[in-house]
């Protein structure tokens, strides 16, 4: 193509670039001007006290913006709670009242979460609310979700193609799939009822390229890549997914000059994809692990093994989690993205990509992104004092907090 012929997104892609080379050649600048270790570790610092600040108001009050979200409260929550356990920081019990009392207000008598008190139950609110209620691992909280009642949603929820819907006489898609994979594993309500034919849904959305769509014939987009990957973890069953395209899909989406994840082909870096499709690569590194350890598999990709969620075995499958498949991809790189071009040391929070503003959504992911590259090489960029909490890939949830939640519902007597 003659190189002086410019597309709108070359010239956008060229101006992101231009923006992280700026700020990455300051940095350096910075780098060689410093005397000591501990000079170094202020120009690449992770700026806790501000963060916390800025999501602990959030949580007490939201600006007028966040209006248009008023069917997304659960996920603001979520992303908040999830933020602040990464960066070891519990609310106050006022609050964990509070978000008890919130949530149920927004559960539906019949089952499921709604975005807010008396809205129609959905399945993502549903996940987002019972990831929030992991990420503080408080008690009260565990007391409100109704095992039985969300059990009959799911039921409700579930397809004869083998996914789910997201609400009544809703879209079947690989999020709802996945969402209701993720509530009943941490529920303890998984039956077969609920993965009858869902391996195979997954399978049929995967596309050419390697990474999922949000339904059969999509283009592949790094949410849905997440979603059918957490979800065949879930299951323990990749018989329906060429685990070998999909990896190469995921790993060819980090970008080369930023360091951070895009969503899609010829798409922008974006840091919420540090998570979307950061998850992944822990997850499909598991795989190639038990793959090389003589794991049973098919002509397509991996199967069997302990089902990726770590939270059910304890301390070990973290450490084998922390691996994160770095030989596929740069977890220092995408450390140095989300510290050095998306993070408000100002006022707290991280962004998109320059010179966007911060928002709670990209906080969060952000944070889950940092945790997840921080487990996934030998580095903790700028240093220990930046190390975050270890974050579950599969759930999306503090590790810790998550075996909490899991072990307290495994006690309960079984739904059905």
């Amino acid at each position: 193509m003659d190189s002086e012929i410019w597309s709108e997104s070359q010239k956008k892609q060229r101006e992101v670039e231009v923006r992280c080379e700026r700020i990455y050649s300051s940095k350096t600048y910075e780098l060689e001007s410093c005397k000591s270790e501990r000079e170094r570790e202020q120009v690449l610092h992770l700026y806790r006290d501000v963060h916390r600040s800025y999501l602990e108001s959030s949580l007490e009050g939201l600006p007028q913006g966040y209006s248009s979200l008023d069917a997304s409260r659960p996920w603001i929550v979520y992303w908040i709670t999830g933020s602040l356990s990464l960066l070891d920081v519990s609310p106050a019990p006022s609050m964990m009242r509070r978000v008890a009392d919130f949530f149920g207000r927004c559960q539906d008598s019949r089952g499921g979460i709604g975005g807010g008190p008396g809205q129609l139950p959905h399945l993502a609110p549903t996940y987002a609310a019972v990831n929030a209620m992991a990420s503080l691992a408080d008690p009260v909280i565990m007391e409100v979700f109704d095992r039985s009642a969300t059990y009959a949603f799911l039921l409700r929820m579930k397809h004869p193609s083998g996914g789910f819907r997201m609400h009544e006489d809703g879209e079947v898609d690989i999020r709802a799939t996945y969402c209701a994979l993720s509530v009943a594993k941490i529920l303890h309500i998984l039956s077969p009822a609920l993965t009858y034919r869902t391996a195979e849904f997954f399978g049929s959305c995967q596309t050419y390229e390697g990474g999922f769509g949000g339904e059969p014939f999509n283009e592949a987009h790094g949410g849905y890549t997440f979603c059918g990957t957490a979800g065949c973890a879930l299951l323990n069953d990749y018989t329906h997914v060429n685990t070998d395209s999909l990896l190469a899909w995921v790993a060819h989406r980090q970008m080369a000059t930023e360091g951070g994840f895009q969503g899609r082909c010829n798409k922008l870096v974006d840091a919420c994809y540090s998570f979307w499709q950061g998850a992944c690569l822990p997850i499909l590194a598991e795989r190639l692990a038990e793959r090389k350890g003589g794991a049973g598999e098919d002509g397509r990709g991996v199967q069997n093994g302990n089902g990726g969620c770590g939270a059910d075995s304890g301390e070990g499958d973290d450490a084998a989690r922390g691996t994160g498949g770095a030989g596929f991809w740069s977890p220092e790189d995408l450390q140095r993205y989300l510290l050095l071009c998306c993070q408000d040391d100002m006022t707290g929070g991280f962004r998109d990509k320059p010179p966007m503003r911060k928002d709670l959504y990209h906080t969060f992911y952000s944070l889950a992104g940092l945790s997840l590259a921080q487990g996934g090489g030998p580095t903790v960029y700028g240093g220990k004092k930046n190390a975050l909490e270890r974050l579950d890939p599969v759930h999306g949830v503090r590790g810790d907090r998550l075996r909490k939640t899991l072990n307290h519902f495994s006690a309960l007597p079984s739904v059905s």
